[in-house]
């Protein structure tokens, strides 16, 4: 059974073992030395007090040696070995007088043995009243034990005694007591294996219940729970477990029913949608952008199937592409696909901004069998959540992801309004061309009855032929406006731009109007800075805007006044202004939000008694929206109107 337990018991188990064994082991050594340590100082102290008691029954006879009495040297010798050899234990007994010559000696002939005045213990006892050591003897051939005395005071010293005992004697004594500590530290270790063993199966069964819900509970099965057992830490750990397995099943109900809403709505909606993050990978496609974009692939709204997928290997068109990694507000051009290649026109493409955030717009023709869709594609920057877990924050909140930035593109099918739009254009084109036939007829015959003699007399006559004339005359501006608004709509005609200097356009303008300002009683002003102002762009569409402002001007200004035509050149943005003022009754401010709309006119104080086609403006705000330009316009009642056309100069 034990066999079976896991790395964490075989852990504990041997590291709680490890640990009992070190610490009795480390005991066993300590209670050795020790005792090692007693029982050399309590051997020092033993064989000191017998060398001092020694000492003082050999000191006459030391004495009486030094004095030259025949017989003491004899009678030292026998004490000496008398006390060398009364059964005390092994002890060696040697006297040396102050020279270092051996008077007697327990283990050996004193008159063999050599001086001893270069002994270390007897040399520290000469000099500090006793003396210590332990080292091998030549004379017994053996480690010995060594304390000696001085006999005599320091200023009267006669020799030293010297006692010695062997040290495999004391090594014997330190073996036996070690086999006694060992014997019991061995119970000691059984009984510590034991409660190792214990405590490893006490830690281990609970850990192992909370570690094998752990691994159910990331495998899925939520189902799982710890049995509870106690009120220790362990047991608020399995509780916490328990409580942290519910709380996770709920919210993982809750993202489940929440991303099956959404994908649901997603491919309910009727636009494409795609979102790509901030290093261009698709995060989400719904199933009407795979539709629209004929991508074979099927996507689903939380992400599965697109790992690693860039938006250039998901998405085939070069412009959305373009758009979805976009992030500075740069303009996109349109693009069609005809025999399946792409190639670029001037479609509808539009940019702005819009809540502070960059929106790019784009219009695509894409070939389908034996038709085609128009799509027009919007792109906006947002903020997706990103996966780094920020410091300090919890996993799962909103605090943990670090916000990074992302791309939004919304795809519409707009094949119907486009063709719809187009069958308008078609229609209007077509009708103006047709209305132009009769026009001039009426004109022509309505001019030719004027010049008649017959009826210049008649008054009644007249006064219709010029009302004929008047009429046929503002029908035929109505017309020309509506086919110039027709080719700003049309998707095939194109204004290819050109270098355009400014100021021989402004001397065009005044040459152009020089018979109408006269006849009207008014001044024209132009201005043009700098001088040799120059810009690419299409001069068509510009003096297209910049003559319907004039004649504006003129329509609505009293004699004697004047009428300015600046252009100024911003070199920060690169754009330039060109301002049409005039000194007329002006438009009211409830006027001045439509005025730019088709067929809309103001009061008749503002039309005065020729009105016009209402179409002027709106050929001027269409014209400066496909040189890419803005429009605005400042005026008010009695002091006159300025208009404002801010074109950049590098052209459209």
């Amino acid at each position: 059974m034990i066999a079976r337990r896991g790395k964490f018991f075989w852990k504990l188990f041997l590291g709680n073992a490890l640990l009992l064994v070190v610490a009795v082991g480390a005991c066993v050594l300590f209670i050795s030395r020790t005792f090692e340590r007693i029982q050399e100082e309590d051997l020092t102290v033993f064989l000191r007090t017998q060398a001092r008691s020694f000492a003082t029954h050999v000191r006459p006879l030391m004495e009486a040696w030094a004095l030259g009495e025949p017989d003491a040297l004899s009678r030292i010798d026998a004490m000496v070995r008398e006390v060398g050899s009364d059964g005390v234990g092994g002890f060696r007994v040697t006297v040396v007088y102050w020279d270092g010559v051996v008077l007697g000696d327990s283990a050996a002939n004193a008159a063999e043995m050599e001086l001893h005045n270069g002994r270390p213990e007897i040399l520290e006892a000469m000099m500090d009243g006793w003396g210590k050591r332990t080292r091998w003897s030549h004379t017994v051939q053996r480690e010995m034990r060594y304390v000696a005395v001085r006999v005599g005071e320091a200023d009267d010293r006669i020799g030293v005694v010297r006692f010695a005992t062997g040290i495999p004697t004391l090594e014997a004594r330190q073996r036996s007591l070690e086999r006694v500590l060992w014997s019991v530290a061995g119970v000691s270790l059984l009984g510590a294996v034991v409660l190792a063993l214990g405590l490893a199966l006490m830690w281990s069964e609970p850990i192992a219940r909370l570690t094998e819900t752990a691994r159910n509970i990331s495998e899925g099965d939520l189902s799982a729970r710890v049995e509870v057992r106690g009120s220790d830490e362990l047991s608020e750990l399995a509780t916490s477990l328990n409580q942290m397995r519910q709380n996770l099943a709920v919210q993982l109900e809750q993202n489940y029913r929440q991303r099956r809403t959404l994908e649901y709505l997603l491919a309910q909606l009727q636009e494409g949608v795609i979102v790509a993050d901030g290093e261009s990978r698709i995060v989400l496609i719904n199933p009407t952008a795979a539709r629209l974009l004929d991508i074979p692939v099927s996507f689903t709204s939380d992400g599965r199937g697109m790992d690693g997928l860039t938006v250039e290997k998901s998405i085939p068109q070069h412009v959305l592409q373009v758009l979805l990694r976009a992030s500075d507000g740069q303009r996109v051009v349109g693009v069609s696909e005809v025999d399946g290649a792409f190639e670029e026109d001037p479609l509808d493409v539009d940019s702005g901004v819009m809540g502070g955030e960059s929106l790019e717009e784009a219009r695509l023709t894409l070939k389908r069998g034996e038709g085609s869709v128009t799509i027009l594609a919007r792109a906006l920057d947002i903020v997706l959540p990103g996966t780094d877990v920020a410091a300090g924050a919890a996993v799962g909140t909103e605090a943990s992801l670090k916000p990074e930035a992302g791309r939004l593109l919304v795809l519409t099918d707009i094949t119907a309004l486009t063709r719809s739009i187009q069958v308008k254009t078609d229609f209007v084109a077509n009708a103006s061309h047709e209305l132009r036939t009769p026009l001039a007829a009426i004109r022509g015959a309505a001019e030719t009855l004027m010049g008649s003699e017959s009826v210049v007399g008649d008054e009644r006559d007249r006064r219709l032929l010029h009302m004929i004339d008047r009429h046929s005359r503002r029908l035929e501006s109505m017309v020309n406006d509506l086919l110039s608004l027709s080719r700003l709509e049309s998707t095939t005609t194109g204004f290819d731009p050109g270098v355009l200097q400014v100021s021989v356009l402004m001397q065009d303008l005044s040459e152009r109007y020089d018979t109408a300002l006269g006849v009207a009683g008014l001044t024209l002003d132009t201005d043009c800075v700098p001088e040799q102002l120059s810009m690419v762009v299409s001069g068509q569409l510009l003096e297209m805007a910049l003559c319907n402002l004039i004649e504006n001007a003129i329509k609505f200004s009293d004699r004697g006044g004047v009428v300015r035509v600046r252009a100024r050149l911003n070199a920060s943005d690169g754009v330039v202004l060109f301002e049409v003022e005039d000194e007329g009754c002006g438009i009211s401010e409830a006027d001045q939000s439509r005025v730019f709309e088709r067929f809309f006119q103001v009061g008749r104080s503002r039309s005065g008694a020729e009105r016009g086609t209402g179409l002027g403006l709106a050929i001027v705000r269409h014209s400066v929206a496909v040189l890419q330009g803005t429009v605005e316009l400042e005026s008010a009642l009695g002091v006159g109107t300025t208009v404002r056309l801010r074109i950049p100069q590098g052209g459209c």
